[in-house]
C-alpha cells in the first residue's frame, strides 16, 4: 500500500472564533482500487471530502459530505468525530481516474460575495422591470423621486434621480447600510442567527415599509422637514380594498424620521368610489403648506386637513367635488384643485372660500410655483388621446402663458388611467417632469419652461430602451441583465441564462448579455452541458418539452421525436412558469408543472432517450394552492422541492408571530391581515422523497382542528377563522424528512382564490446532495445536508445600492438558486441581478495524487530553509494553472499576490489567512476578475510574520 501524507493544512481563523479543526490529520491509504481516507476533527461540524481536477479546479468526485453528528448522511459514520471513508477513484459519472486530481477534506463551509450580474441603473425604469409608474414628486434639491410597481405587481419600489436623469439611490427597499436606529419604525425581526433584518408587509409588492400598497396613481409630496409623504390608500392589488388609512412618511434616503412611520389618519369611513366602466381608481393626492406645519389630502371628492404630525386623524376640509385628480399650494397658501369630471380647476383660500375657477377639458394634475405663483396643469384633449400642459400666470390674473402637447401610446389614457406630473423650481429654469399613464411603458419625460414657452431638454428617465423582451436588441452590450428569473448555468460556468419566456444569455466570463433564440417558461442543461432543455414555449396550455445543443439549435430526442410532452394539459405562458425542471445524474429529465385547472402540481420522469414515465413520480393536490416549487433530484435519485405548509406542533420563530405592525383601526379581513404578517402565508418545509416518489396531498375529508399529529397542516394562522384558507389537513407521503423555515415565495397571498403563484422558487441539490434554498422572507439561503441538518445560512438584507463584500452578501428577495461546483448563482428578483456567491471552507486539507514524491510534507520540510519563509512553484513554465507550496515556521497571517512585470497588482490569491506551518495555492493565470492574462512573467509576492520572499512565474498560452 501506498500512503499518501499530508501535502496541505490551511485552517483560515474567522476573527474572534475557534475553526473546528483536525485533530488528526487526514490520511489517505491506496489500496489498489480504492483509496481509504481517515480523519478525526475537534468538533461536531460539516465535513467535505472530494476530487478536484488539478487543471480545472472543478470538483470532480463527490465523495461525502453533511454535518457530522447523530443524523450525519451517508458514508459519513453518525455520532463520530473520528471518519473512515472509502472511495472507488471513480468520478460522479462512473469513470476511472488516472490522476491529475487533488484529494480534499473541508471543514466548516463559508459564503463569499463573488460578484453581480446584470443590474445598472439606466435600466431601473426599464419595461422588463417596471410596469407602471404610481407617482412623482421633487425635493428641494432638484431631485425627482419616482414611485412605480414592477412588471408582474410583485415589487414596490421608489428611486430618487437627479435633474439630469441620473440615478441616485433607491429609497424602497431601503438600503442596508442604514443604521437600525433610523428605520426601527419601520419594523425589524430577528433571523435564526442572530441578524436583525426589514420586516416585510404584503407578501405582494414586497414591502419593507407598512401598509406601502396601492396599484394605482397618487400623488406624493416632500414636507418642508424633508420628509417623504406617501398615501398608502386606493385598491390593493386585484383591488381588493379601497380604504385609504395612513399617510406614511419616509426620510429621503429611505430612512424613517421618527420612530413610526404613520403620519395622519384618513378617516375610515370614507369609501372612494370607483368607476368600473372606465377603470378608473380614485385618486389620492397629498400637499403639505409651505412651513410644513399642515397637510392637505385629497381622496376621490373630499378634501381632509390635518397637522403634519404623527397623529391624529384628518378631518373634511372640502366637499362637493366630481372626481379630484390633483391638488397644489402656493406660497400664499391658496388651493388649486384638478376636478376632472366637473372640467375645472377651482382655486380656494386659506381658510376654503372659493376664489376663482378655471375651465379646462379633463383636468388631471395641477402644480403651483410657489415662487412666481405661476400655474402648471396637466389635462387631455376631448378624445383622450393627447396630454396637454398648459401654463398660466399668478393668480388672480391666470393667464393663459404657453402650451406644450404630448402624444405617444405612453401618454394616451387608458381605461382611466392618468399620466403623473412633478415640478421642479430648484433652478432658474422650472422643469416639468411628465410620467406616463399606461402600464409597461415607463417613460418619464422632461419638459422645460423657457419664460417664453416650453422646450424639451432630451432628458428622459427609463422606457427608451426597449419596450418588451420581444423587442430587445440581439446583443445589448450592457451587461444588463434587467429582469432575472429562472436561471440555469453551465456546468463549465461560462455562460449562464436568466428570464422567463424570453431569456438574457449572460457571459458569465464578460458579464455581457445577449438574447437567447429559446422560448421557453424554463431551461436546464445537460450534466455535460452539451444541450439545453426547455419546457413549454410562452404560449398557455404548452406543454412540451425540447432540447438543443449549445449555439441553440434544436435536437431531435434519442427517439426520434422533436418534442415530448407532459400528458396534463399544462398551465403556462408569459406570467406563468413551470413548477420545476431538472436533470439527473444519467441525464434523465424530470418537469414538475401545474394542470391548466391549477389544482395539480405534477412531475413525470423523462429517459435521456426521450421516453417518459407512465404516472408521475411525484403529486400535489390542493384546492386553496398551497405553494410547491423547487423541484430537483440528487445522485440517488432522491426528490426535493419546497411547500408553504408546516408540521403541526411546529410553531413559527419569536417576533413572526401576530401582526407585526399593526393598525388597530384596519378590520383584519384575510388579505389585510397578510399585509401586517405575510410569514404565517409564505413560510413553509423543503422535504424529502425517496426516490420512488411521493405527494402532498389535501385531505378534503379533515377538518384543521381534527388533524393528527403525524400530519402536515394548514392551520397558518390559527386566530383567524377563515372558511376555505389552510382549514384541512395535508396528508404527505414518503418524504424522508422535512425542515421547517423557509419561505416558498408563493407571487401572492394564499388564500381560496385571489392568490397568483405564476413564478415558484427554485432550489439548488449539489453532489453532496446539499440543498440550498431560498428563503426570500429573511434574505438568505439556507444550506441543508443530505439528511435535512443545517449547514449555514447566507446573505444579508441589502438593496441595489449595497454592493457587499466579503462574508456580507446583499439580498432582498433571492428566489431562483443554482450550484455549480464551488458556486451559488443566486437570482434576486427586487435587486434586478444575478448574485453569485463563492463556497470555501475554514480549514481545507489538500493531498494532489498526481504529485511525484518530493512534494510530500515531509520533504517539503527538508527543503525549506530554517526560520524562513519558503515558496516552490510548478511546474514552470505554466499553463492553465501553476501550484504553489509555501512554508515557513509558526502560526501567521499571510498574504499571497501576483504582479505583472511592470509591478502592477493583478490577482490577490490569499490576504491576511491565518495559517499554520504551510499552505498550498492555485493560480489559473487570470486577474481578479477572472480574466485571463496573456503569456509572459509574472511575480508572486509572499508575506508573513515581517517576512518577505518573491518567485518569478512563467506563464505560456
Amino acid at each position: 500500500m501506498k500512503l499518501f501524507s499530508l501535502c496541505l493544512l490551511l485552517l483560515a481563523c474567522a476573527a474572534g472564533v475557534e475553526a473546528a479543526r483536525f485533530t488528526s490529520e487526514p490520511v489517505v491509504t491506496d489500496e489498489g482500487s480504492r483509496f481509504v481516507i481517515r480523519f478525526t476533527v475537534s468538533e461536531l461540524t460539516d465535513v467535505a471530502i472530494y476530487a478536484e481536477d488539478t487543471a480545472t479546479g472543478k470538483i470532480i468526485a463527490h465523495i461525502a459530505g453533511g454535518v457530522l453528528g447523530a443524523k450525519a448522511p451517508a458514508p459519513l459514520q453518525a455520532g463520530s468525530l473520528a471518519q473512515t471513508l472509502t472511495w472507488d477513484k471513480r468520478d460522479d459519472r462512473g469513470n476511472l481516474l488516472s490522476g491529475g486530481y487533488d484529494i480534499r477534506v473541508g471543514l466548516g463551509l463559508q459564503a463569499r460575495l463573488d460578484r453581480f450580474f446584470g443590474w445598472q441603473s439606466k435600466y431601473v425604469l426599464n419595461y422588463n422591470c417596471i410596469s407602471r409608474i404610481l407617482g412623482m414628486t421633487v425635493d428641494s434639491q432638484g431631485n425627482i423621486i419616482v414611485q412605480a410597481i414592477s412588471q408582474t405587481k410583485e415589487h414596490m419600489r421608489i428611486y430618487s434621480f437627479n435633474r439630469n436623469g441620473d440615478y441616485v439611490r433607491t429609497l424602497h427597499p431601503y438600503s442596508g447600510a442604514l443604521p437600525n436606529e433610523k428605520v426601527r419604525g419601520f419594523g425589524r425581526v430577528t433571523r435564526r442567527d442572530g441578524k436583525i433584518i426589514p420586516a416585510q408587509y404584503q407578501t405582494q409588492l414586497f414591502s419593507v415599509v407598512p401598509e406601502l400598497v396601492s396599484n394605482n396613481k397618487h400623488g406624493l409630496s416632500v414636507s418642508a422637514q424633508g420628509w417623504l409623504l406617501i398615501p398608502n390608500g386606493g385598491p390593493m392589488h386585484y383591488g381588493l380594498n379601497s380604504k385609504a388609512a395612513r399617510v406614511i412618511v419616509m426620510g429621503l434616503d429611505g430612512s424613517c424620521p421618527r420612530d413610526t412611520a404613520y403620519g395622519p389618519r384618513l378617516p375610515m369611513n370614507t369609501t372612494p368610489s370607483y368607476d368600473s366602466k372606465t377603470d378608473l381608481y380614485p385618486y389620492i393626492g397629498l400637499n403639505p403648506t409651505a412651513d410644513g406645519k399642515t397637510l392637505l389630502a385629497c381622496v376621490d371628492t373630499v378634501i381632509y386637513k390635518s397637522a403634519l404630525d404623527f397623529s391624529g386623524t384628518m378631518v373634511p376640509f372640502l366637499r362637493g367635488f366630481s372626481k379630484i385628480r390633483g391638488l397644489a399650494l402656493d406660497g400664499a397658501g391658496r388651493l388649486y384643485v384638478a376636478d376632472y369630471s366637473a372640467n375645472l380647476i377651482r382655486i380656494f383660500d386659506s381658510t376654503g372660500i372659493k376664489l376663482d375657477s378655471i375651465s379646462l377639458t379633463r383636468p388631471f394634475e395641477v402644480k403651483v410655483h410657489r415662487g412666481t405663483g405661476a400655474l402648471y396643469v396637466a389635462s387631455a384633449d376631448s378624445l383622450g388621446r393627447r396630454l396637454i400642459l398648459r401654463k398660466f400666470s399668478a393668480f388672480p390674473a391666470f393667464d393663459s402663458v404657453s402650451q406644450f402637447v404630448q402624444t405617444g401610446d405612453q401618454y394616451t389614457f387608458n381605461r382611466g388611467a392618468l399620466p403623473n406630473l412633478a415640478l421642479d423650481i430648484s433652478a432658474i429654469r422650472p422643469r416639468i417632469w411628465i410620467g406616463p399613464c399606461t402600464y409597461g411603458v415607463p417613460l418619464i419625460t422632461a419638459v422645460d419652461d423657457t419664460g417664453s414657452g416650453f422646450k424639451l431638454p432630451g432628458v428622459t428617465i427609463g422606457g427608451r430602451h426597449w419596450v418588451n423582451t420581444d423587442q430587445m436588441p440581439s446583443d445589448p452590450g450592457d451587461g444588463g441583465v434587467h429582469a432575472p428569473g429562472y436561471i440555469t448555468v453551465d456546468p463549465d460556468e461560462k455562460v449562464c441564462y436568466s428570464g422567463n419566456v424570453n431569456y438574457g444569455r449572460i457571459d458569465l466570463t464578460t458579464g455581457t448579455v445577449t438574447k437567447s433564440k429559446i422560448r421557453s417558461n424554463e431551461l436546464a442543461f445537460s450534466l455535460d452541458g452539451t444541450l439545453l432543455y426547455a419546457f413549454g414555449n410562452g404560449n398557455t396550455l404548452d406543454s412540451s418539452l425540447r432540447a438543443f445543443d449549445r449555439s441553440e439549435l434544436q435536437k431531435s430526442w434519442p427517439n426520434g421525436k422533436q418534442q415530448l410532452y407532459v400528458p396534463e394539459n399544462c398551465f403556462s405562458g408569459p406570467y406563468a412558469g413551470s413548477r420545476g425542471l431538472c436533470v439527473d445524474k444519467d441525464n434523465n429529465l424530470f418537469v414538475l408543472s401545474k394542470t391548466a385547472n391549477e389544482l395539480y402540481a405534477k412531475a413525470y420522469r423523462f429517459s435521456k432517450e426521450g421516453e417518459r414515465s407512465a404516472e408521475p413520480v411525484f403529486t400535489m393536490f390542493d384546492n386553496v394552492r398551497a405553494a410547491v416549487g423547487g423541484f430537483q433530484v440528487d445522485r440517488s435519485g432522491s426528490i426535493f422541492t419546497t411547500c408553504n405548509i408546516r408540521p403541526r406542533g411546529i410553531t413559527y420563530p419569536a417576533g413572526l408571530t401576530g401582526p407585526l405592525f399593526p393598525n388597530p383601526e384596519v378590520t383584519h379581513q384575510l388579505w389585510d391581515f397578510a399585509e401586517y404578517n405575510h410569514y404565517a402565508f409564505n413560510m413553509g418545509c423543503v422535504f424529502k422523497f425517496a426516490d420512488s416518489g411521493g405527494s402532498i396531498m389535501r385531505n378534503l375529508s379533515k377538518s384543521w382542528s381534527t388533524v393528527p399529529t403525524s400530519n402536515f397542516s394548514g392551520d397558518t394562522v390559527p386566530a383567524l377563522q377563515v372558511d376555505g384558507f389552510y382549514r384541512a389537513a395535508f396528508e404527505v407521503s414518503k418524504a424522508t424528512w422535512q425542515y421547517f423555515g423557509v419561505s416558498p415565495v408563493p407571487s401572492g397571498v394564499a388564500s381560496n382564490s385571489k392568490e397568483c403563484q405564476c413564478h415558484m422558487p427554485r432550489l439548488a441539490v449539489d453532489g453532496f446532495g446539499m440543498v440550498f434554498a431560498p428563503d426570500a422572507d429573511m434574505n438568505c439561503v439556507v444550506a441543508l445536508d443530505n439528511n435535512g441538518n443545517e449547514i449555514m445560512r447566507f446573505g444579508d438584507y441589502g438593496n441595489v445600492d449595497d454592493l457587499g463584500g466579503g462574508s456580507s452578501i446583499p439580498l432582498a428577495w433571492p428566489r431562483y438558486v443554482v450550484r455549480v461546483n464551488k458556486s451559488v448563482y443566486i437570482s434576486d428578483v427586487v435587486n434586478n441581478r444575478l448574485v453569485k456567491v463563492a463556497l470555501r471552507h475554514k480549514t481545507l486539507w489538500s493531498l494532489h495524487e498526481g504529485l511525484d514524491t518530493m512534494w510530500t510534507s515531509g520533504e517539503l520540510a527538508s527543503r525549506a530553509l530554517p526560520g524562513q519563509i519558503s515558496l516552490f512553484a510548478f511546474p514552470q513554465p505554466f499553463t492553465p494553472g501553476v501550484n504553489l507550496a509555501l512554508l515557513w515556521p509558526g502560526k501567521n497571517s499571510v498574504v499571497v499576490t501576483v504582479h505583472g512585470a511592470d509591478g502592477r497588482l493583478v490577482k490577490t490569491l490569499a490576504r491576511n489567512l491565518c495559517v499554520t506551518d504551510r499552505l498550498t495555492l492555485r493560480w489559473n493565470g487570470d486577474d481578479d476578475l477572472g480574466r485571463p492574462l496573456s503569456a509572459g512573467c509574472y511575480l508572486v509576492r509572499v508575506s508573513s510574520g515581517g517576512k518577505r520572499i518573491s518567485k518569478i512565474l512563467l506563464l505560456a498560452r
